[in-house]
């Protein structure tokens, strides 16, 4: 039942993080002569940070969650964590090697506050170029 094709499409050099797109197909089919295809692509930075934000909803006074930070190699190749700066003396980080070559950070005791609104836990390496990562906390109610 008609004919069909298969596209290879490939960004050069996209930029880091994700990117939400449409490629548009010009055709000369008499039923229909464009098809939009929605695309999503994740752009390699020198270092993969995932999540690029941690979003939490405020909560009562004493109460505390817990979250992680995923690091991998990216177009840097193998890196070294070396630092983790919270934005609340009260936080704990708490850093596992994750394979291949990556970090797994547990963030803990954090108290959902207006006051992290906005602050950023700050991941520092031994790359340059992206020597600090800052993954900002957004706080929602």
């Amino acid at each position: 039942k008609g004919r069909s094709y298969k596209i290879l499409i490939r960004a050069l050099d996209p930029p880091p993080g994700v990117t939400d797109a449409k490629i548009t197909l010009n055709t000369d089919s008499r039923t229909g002569y464009e098809i939009q295809i929605p695309v999503t692509a994740q752009g390699a930075g020198l270092i993969y940070a995932a999540p690029d934000k941690i979003t939490l909803r405020e909560l009562p006074s004493g109460q505390t969650v817990t979250r992680y930070i995923v690091l991998r190699p990216g177009r840097a190749g193998p890196f070294e964590l070396t630092n983790v700066e919270l934005p609340d003396n009260a936080m704990q980080a708490d850093i596992t090697p994750a394979k291949p070559d990556g970090y797994r950070i547990r963030l803990s005791e954090i108290e959902p506050h207006a006051g992290l609104h906005g602050k950023n836990v700050r991941i520092s390496t031994n790359i340059d170029g992206m020597s600090e990562i800052e993954i900002p906390i957004d706080i929602v109610r």
